[in-house]
């Protein structure tokens, strides 16, 4: 662990401020350092410093986020909104003047089980030998702190960082151990519900806000979280955007105030003390709720309901969950029950020894491939049977685990019995991981779920190219293939804005496996037809590269982001087309024509005072290569970007 600086308020910008699902090429580390950067460059004519200080100090009316929906269920959509970079940086100044603030009333509630303690002041890193000089604001050694470290988050948290691990916690046997009844409880649609407005219903008792926020700080600390929340989302009022770490606190104020106001009238109206006749543990918007009675239980529900009205806000009747002891959900028992298989599976594969306190792995020889995997599967579906579940309540915990076996056969000493057969027997082992990984991921694709399987993808081709190089095209080959299968089951109509995240993910992470072992090119004849969005743009760009097999595909997408474009003013408002602006001058798969022609675009509008001479002009956008934005387009760390995703919590 590292001391890092506190005063860096900026470095809200890596983790807070726009959505974690998104495509794992896209980070803000390029946002982050440009800005910091620009904030020490030299007066006069600074492309970077001039464009961070407009978008910074201009004050539109509001700005658009970019909206995309990812799938929340089979039949569900969730949209998520990536924030219009100059209101990031104004959530990171609002971190800023107002975390002592923030800390205070989201520490409140007895009942929340995640929530903010304090501004994170460490950070894991990967190599405790590298030194760190935060005075120095270089680009090297800024993105160096950022790829060596990872946070989760601005603040520390308390509580849980998942939902699920609450289950398997102390906390959880000892509720079991008091209260024989369980409900689970929701909001329906919390984040699309809120009013803004209703921050300042929740914060109440400003002595603690007056005495840490001098004069008019105090008073305008409530109208500047809604004014900025408001317009972060395009003015609206009603419903505040999905997706940033920032919207999350903002719920977590209002939420906190109403469980005080719930344990209140428990209390002094109905005799009913908290964490004695009852207990409700809150995540976000999940609530679980423990009684002594079901009468109790009722009238616990009741009163929170009630209180949730009062800001527009509402349970989610059809997801009331009601256990008796003991307490498992459905989901639990099959999860509980599919570990023998996994177990049963990794024992055909490997096992595991030690040689002087080093972890040897053994590698078995696989006689059948194909009759290893239908076992395998023939007994999950028995498991499912069993408890009349489907595909969807075990997928991402097969994948995370069998991804993480991936991971541990790379990472451990191999037991080498024969020069030859050893790395075929690897192979094999690997690939079959990867097939299983495959058809559960197929069968129910989520967004988290392909970051894990991309994440496997890179891991098991990494180590191949370096340890055994001659089955690295076999390897390659039978990803393509089962990609293939995949893509074949997103073939089908979706809504407006639906991004592919699920698709796009294992794609990108198979961006360099050269032209032999990379789509075809009638797999991407949609983009001639198809309105692309700014996601679509920079993920398809990331995997053509510049090939001159993807040639008149990469021309197409020029022509959709000119067209987007031409109307350069629109950046100040639209999120979607400042992140294009910026990813694109950046992108040297782009030709230098098109993104000359986006720099004049700006210049004309933005500084039309500044004379530039063409040869000016060139060596400007020749320099902008040297730097990125959301998107870095040359020596990205892949499965360093992969980790930290990963350490994020989602929605």
């Amino acid at each position: 662990m590292i001391r890092l600086d506190k005063a860096d308020y900026a470095r809200a910008l890596l983790t807070d401020t726009s959505p974690s699902d998104v495509p794992i090429v896209f980070s803000n580390d390029g946002f982050y350092i440009n800005y910091r950067e620009a904030k020490n460059a030299p007066i006069g004519f600074n492309f970077v410093k001039s464009l961070l200080d407009k978008i910074n100090s201009e004050k539109p009316n509001s700005t658009i986020p970019f909206e995309y929906k990812i799938y929340k269920t089979e039949v569900k959509f969730r949209t998520l909104a990536l924030i219009h970079p100059a209101y990031q940086i104004k959530y990171a100044e609002i971190y800023k003047e107002y975390s002592p603030a923030i800390i205070y009333l989201c520490s409140k509630s007895k009942f929340s089980i995640r929530s903010p303690r304090r501004v994170s002041n460490s950070l894991y890193i990967n190599d405790v030998s590298t030194n760190y000089n935060y005075k120095e604001f270089n680009i090297d050694t800024i993105y160096d702190e950022i790829h060596k470290k990872h946070a989760n988050s601005y603040f520390s948290y308390s509580g849980f960082d998942r939902a699920y691990k609450f289950y398997s916690s102390p906390l959880f046997i000892k509720l079991e151990k008091i209260y024989p009844v369980m409900w689970k409880l929701d909001i329906s649609n919390c984040f699309d519900s809120i009013y803004t407005h209703s921050i300042s219903w929740a914060i109440k008792n400003r002595a603690f806000i007056k005495s840490n926020l001098a004069g008019q700080k105090a008073h305008q600390f409530c109208d500047r979280l809604d004014h900025v929340m408001q317009y972060s989302n395009n003015a609206e009022t009603n419903g505040i955007p999905i997706g940033s770490e920032f919207s999350r606190i903002f719920a977590e104020v209002i939420l906190q105030s109403i469980d005080q106001e719930t344990e209140h009238e428990l209390e002094s109206e109905h005799r009913l003390s908290c964490r004695i006749d009852y207990t409700i543990l809150r995540y976000v918007d999940d609530y679980f709720l423990f009684a002594k009675t079901e009468e109790a239980a009722k009238k616990v529900a009741l009163i929170l309901a009630e209180r949730l009205s009062c800001y527009n806000l509402y349970l989610n009747e059809g997801k009331l969950e009601k256990l008796d002891r003991p307490f498992i959900t459905k989901r639990t028992s099959i999860l509980a029950s599919v570990d023998h298989t996994i177990n049963g599976l990794i024992d055909s594969l490997y096992s595991i020894s030690k040689l002087d306190n080093t972890q040897l792995i053994s590698v078995k020889q696989i006689r059948s491939r194909s009759k290893l995997t239908n076992d395998f599967i023939r007994r999950i579906k028995v498991n499912l049977s069993v408890y009349d579940g489907d595909y969807s309540d075990i997928s991402s915990f097969l994948i995370s685990i069998l991804s993480k076996r991936i991971e541990r056969i790379t990472h451990s000493k191999i037991e080498i019995i024969d020069e030859h057969d050893t790395p075929i027997r690897i192979r094999d082992c690997i690939c079959t991981l990867i097939e299983i990984i495959f058809f559960f991921y197929t069968t129910s694709p989520s967004v988290t779920a392909s970051n894990r399987v991309a994440r496997a993808i890179v891991v098991a081709d990494h180590y191949l190219s370096r340890k055994h190089p001659t089955h690295l095209a076999f390897f390659r080959s039978e990803v393509m293939s089962h990609i293939q299968d995949v893509i074949q089951t997103f073939e089908k109509e979706l809504p407006n804005n639906y991004i592919y995240l699920e698709k796009l993910n294992i794609l990108l992470a198979t961006a360099e496996f050269g032209d032999e072992h990379s789509l075809p090119i009638d797999h991407f004849n949609y983009i001639k037809t198809a309105n692309m969005n700014y996601f679509e743009i920079i993920c398809l760009l990331y995997y053509f590269r510049g090939r001159s097999k993807y040639s008149q595909l990469t021309e197409h997408l020029e022509q959709a982001v000119l067209s987007m474009l031409e109307n350069i003013k629109f950046i100040s408002k639209s999120s979607e087309h400042l992140h294009l602006f910026l990813d694109v001058l950046s992108c040297p798969h782009v030709s230098s024509n098109t993104r000359l022609k986006l720099f004049e675009f700006y210049l004309a509008v933005y500084e039309p005072t500044i004379a530039l001479a063409p040869q000016q002009k060139q060596e400007l956008i020749e320099l902008m290569l040297e730097r990125f934005w959301f998107v870095k387009w040359n020596d990205l760390n892949l499965l360093n970007l992969l980790e930290r995703k990963e350490l994020r919590a989602t929605y």
